[in-house]
């Protein structure tokens, strides 16, 4: 945890060691005992061996206002994936809208033919007469 004793304004980016899972995850945080000002932040993220999961409540934290946030935080790139789940920083809700969260999205995998796949469509293709063989 960083910890910034107080207010904070300005614009910089924070690089932060994450495993990208549910909302339990351990994860570096900012801590901010102050109010969140002007400008606007980026969170460089690196996921430490996370293969994703689904997060339920608000997400996994990693930025805590104590006072106000009326200033801005951005995740580098708009998004970070970990197997079939991309995560996007979102505000909290309720009682934790001064903090920042990361929360995830499946992502279905994307069907292929696969090896299998190829050889019923070249069976498919040999018995319709689509596939023949050429003589020299």
């Amino acid at each position: 945890t960083l910890t910034i004793a107080g207010n904070y304004a300005g614009s910089g980016q924070v690089s932060l060691d994450v495993r990208l899972g549910d909302d339990t995850s351990p994860a570096d945080t900012l801590h901010i005992t102050g109010d969140a000002g002007s400008g606007t932040t980026v969170l460089q993220v690196s996921n430490l061996l996370g293969t994703g999961a689904a997060t339920t409540g608000d997400g996994i934290l990693v930025v805590q206002v104590d006072g106000a946030s009326t200033g801005t935080f951005a995740l580098q790139g708009g998004s970070v994936q970990a197997g079939n789940w991309r995560y996007t920083l979102a505000r909290g809700s309720g009682a934790n809208a001064s903090n920042w969260y990361l929360k995830s999205t499946f992502l279905p995998p994307i069907p292929t033919l696969g090896a299998l796949g190829l050889g019923a469509l070249a069976a498919l293709l040999g018995a319709t007469g689509l596939l023949r063989r050429r003589r020299i």
